[in-house]
Protein backbone atom coordinates (compact mmCIF):
# COMPACT_ATOMS: atom_id res chain seq x y z
CA UNK A 1 0.00 0.00 0.00
CA UNK A 2 1.83 3.01 -1.18
CA UNK A 3 0.93 6.37 0.66
CA UNK A 4 -1.05 9.49 -0.77
CA UNK A 5 0.61 12.86 -0.41
CA UNK A 6 -1.86 13.79 2.12
CA UNK A 7 -0.63 10.57 4.34
CA UNK A 8 2.90 11.33 3.66
CA UNK A 9 2.11 14.95 4.93
CA UNK A 10 0.16 14.35 7.79
CA UNK A 11 2.61 11.15 9.09
CA UNK A 12 5.93 12.93 7.62
CA UNK A 13 7.66 12.20 11.05
CA UNK A 14 6.79 8.83 11.14
CA UNK A 15 7.70 8.37 7.47
CA UNK A 16 11.24 9.81 8.86
CA UNK A 17 11.75 7.72 12.25
CA UNK A 18 14.15 4.65 10.95
CA UNK A 19 12.28 2.47 12.71
CA UNK A 20 8.78 3.02 11.06
CA UNK A 21 9.34 4.68 7.53
CA UNK A 22 7.01 4.92 4.83
CA UNK A 23 6.52 0.98 4.88
CA UNK A 24 5.96 0.73 8.69
CA UNK A 25 3.24 3.30 8.42
CA UNK A 26 1.63 2.06 5.42
CA UNK A 27 1.21 -1.29 7.74
CA UNK A 28 -0.05 0.86 10.51
CA UNK A 29 -2.65 2.21 8.31
CA UNK A 30 -3.75 -1.15 7.68
CA UNK A 31 -3.83 -2.11 11.06
CA UNK A 32 -6.72 -2.82 13.24
CA UNK A 33 -6.82 -2.37 17.02
CA UNK A 34 -9.92 -3.12 19.38
CA UNK A 35 -10.32 -0.53 22.12
CA UNK A 36 -12.02 -1.05 25.29
CA UNK A 37 -12.84 1.71 26.72
CA UNK A 38 -13.36 1.30 30.20
CA UNK A 39 -11.03 3.44 31.29
CA UNK A 40 -9.57 6.81 30.86
CA UNK A 41 -6.20 5.40 30.11
CA UNK A 42 -8.33 3.24 26.37
CA UNK A 43 -9.47 6.51 26.05
CA UNK A 44 -6.59 8.37 25.32
CA UNK A 45 -4.67 5.23 23.63
CA UNK A 46 -7.01 5.45 21.27
CA UNK A 47 -7.03 8.85 20.28
CA UNK A 48 -3.46 8.25 20.00
CA UNK A 49 -3.70 5.41 17.70
CA UNK A 50 -6.10 7.03 15.32
CA UNK A 51 -3.28 10.59 15.58
CA UNK A 52 -0.47 8.11 14.75
CA UNK A 53 -2.24 6.90 11.87
CA UNK A 54 -4.09 3.66 13.33
CA UNK A 55 -6.33 2.23 10.07
CA UNK A 56 -9.14 0.90 12.05
CA UNK A 57 -10.40 0.94 15.57
CA UNK A 58 -12.98 -1.41 17.29
CA UNK A 59 -14.21 0.38 20.13
CA UNK A 60 -16.03 -1.29 22.85
CA UNK A 61 -17.90 0.16 26.15
CA UNK A 62 -21.23 -1.01 25.69
CA UNK A 63 -23.67 1.44 25.83
CA UNK A 64 -22.83 3.33 28.68
CA UNK A 65 -23.33 6.90 28.76
CA UNK A 66 -21.26 9.35 29.77
CA UNK A 67 -21.51 10.77 33.14
CA UNK A 68 -19.69 14.54 34.91
CA UNK A 69 -16.70 11.81 36.25
CA UNK A 70 -16.03 10.32 32.77
CA UNK A 71 -16.24 13.70 31.08
CA UNK A 72 -13.59 15.17 33.67
CA UNK A 73 -11.38 12.41 33.22
CA UNK A 74 -11.50 11.77 29.30
CA UNK A 75 -9.68 14.09 26.60
CA UNK A 76 -12.48 13.22 23.80
CA UNK A 77 -15.42 13.92 25.70
CA UNK A 78 -17.10 17.80 26.23
CA UNK A 79 -20.05 18.54 28.83
CA UNK A 80 -22.20 18.61 25.79
CA UNK A 81 -21.46 15.01 25.57
CA UNK A 82 -23.24 14.28 28.92
CA UNK A 83 -25.91 11.48 28.29
CA UNK A 84 -24.59 9.82 25.05
CA UNK A 85 -22.54 6.81 24.85
CA UNK A 86 -19.02 6.56 25.68
CA UNK A 87 -17.56 4.49 22.27
CA UNK A 88 -19.92 7.07 19.91
CA UNK A 89 -18.64 9.57 21.24
CA UNK A 90 -14.70 8.63 20.86
CA UNK A 91 -15.76 7.52 17.51
CA UNK A 92 -16.99 11.08 16.04
CA UNK A 93 -13.80 12.80 17.71
CA UNK A 94 -11.71 10.62 16.19
CA UNK A 95 -13.66 10.98 12.63
CA UNK A 96 -12.99 14.80 13.20
CA UNK A 97 -8.95 14.01 13.78
CA UNK A 98 -8.50 12.09 10.81
CA UNK A 99 -9.98 10.38 7.77
CA UNK A 100 -7.71 7.61 7.56
CA UNK A 101 -9.00 5.54 10.82
CA UNK A 102 -12.00 3.55 10.41
CA UNK A 103 -14.04 3.31 13.37
CA UNK A 104 -16.33 0.50 14.48
CA UNK A 105 -18.74 0.56 17.13
CA UNK A 106 -18.93 -2.85 18.68
CA UNK A 107 -22.04 -2.61 20.53
CA UNK A 108 -23.74 -1.67 17.26
CA UNK A 109 -21.82 -3.77 14.84
CA UNK A 110 -20.48 -7.25 16.71
CA UNK A 111 -21.67 -9.09 14.03
CA UNK A 112 -19.82 -7.50 11.05
CA UNK A 113 -16.62 -7.88 12.55
CA UNK A 114 -16.30 -11.78 13.01
CA UNK A 115 -14.14 -11.81 9.41
CA UNK A 116 -12.55 -8.21 10.39
CA UNK A 117 -8.61 -8.64 10.51
CA UNK A 118 -7.93 -7.44 14.12
CA UNK A 119 -4.99 -7.36 16.65
CA UNK A 120 -6.25 -9.20 19.98
CA UNK A 121 -7.42 -6.74 22.74
CA UNK A 122 -4.90 -4.37 24.30
CA UNK A 123 -4.98 -3.26 28.13
CA UNK A 124 -5.43 0.68 27.66
CA UNK A 125 -3.55 1.69 30.11
CA UNK A 126 0.14 -0.08 28.98
CA UNK A 127 -0.74 1.85 25.20
CA UNK A 128 -1.60 5.01 26.79
CA UNK A 129 1.64 4.51 29.18
CA UNK A 130 3.31 4.08 26.20
CA UNK A 131 1.88 6.74 24.19
CA UNK A 132 2.08 9.31 26.34
CA UNK A 133 5.95 8.70 27.51
CA UNK A 134 7.08 9.07 24.06
CA UNK A 135 10.40 8.38 22.39
CA UNK A 136 12.07 5.06 22.35
CA UNK A 137 8.78 3.34 23.95
CA UNK A 138 6.11 4.92 21.49
CA UNK A 139 8.29 4.52 18.54
CA UNK A 140 8.26 0.54 19.63
CA UNK A 141 4.51 0.12 19.99
CA UNK A 142 4.08 1.86 16.48
CA UNK A 143 6.97 -0.68 15.11
CA UNK A 144 5.35 -3.28 16.69
CA UNK A 145 1.64 -2.35 15.42
CA UNK A 146 2.90 -1.92 11.81
CA UNK A 147 4.98 -5.51 11.92
CA UNK A 148 2.26 -7.11 13.12
CA UNK A 149 -0.42 -6.28 10.49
Amino acid sequence: MALRPDQIRRYARHVLLPDIGGVGQARLLGARVRVALGDPAAEVAAVYLAAAGIGGLALSDGDRPLDDAAIETGIACIAADRGRAHAAVVADRIRALTPDCAIVDLAEHALALADEPALPPLPGSAVADALVRGGAAACALLHALATTA
